[in-house]
């Protein structure tokens, strides 16, 4: 994982890690001072929004929290692409 980007460790880390939203946001606002988490802020919140009685079945709420966590996972793998692309370009201006 050398040379990874941390947003990119963190995708990483969320996308198989038991999901936890309380260490979630940790991770977020550790790096918020560097990067404008909002958006993923904003997406696990969703996730955490969701309760069981708002739903008919159990199968239901399951897929509602798959589909948040999944989102949640994709806003910070869209952070880590911006993350990589100014890291490139400090690279290419230190050239």
């Amino acid at each position: 994982m050398k040379g990874e980007c941390t947003i990119a460790l963190l995708a990483q880390k969320w996308a198989i890690a038991r999901r936890n939203s309380v260490l979630a946001l940790r991770d977020l606002r550790a790096i918020s001072t560097q990067y404008d988490t909002e958006e993923c802020e904003q997406a696990l919140k969703e996730y955490r929004d969701i309760i069981r009685e708002d739903f008919d079945d159990a199968e239901e709420y399951k897929d509602a929290r798959d589909e948040a966590w999944d989102e949640f996972v994709e806003c910070l793998e869209g952070l880590a692409g911006e993350e990589e692309e100014e890291a490139r370009a400090i690279r290419k201006r230190l050239r």
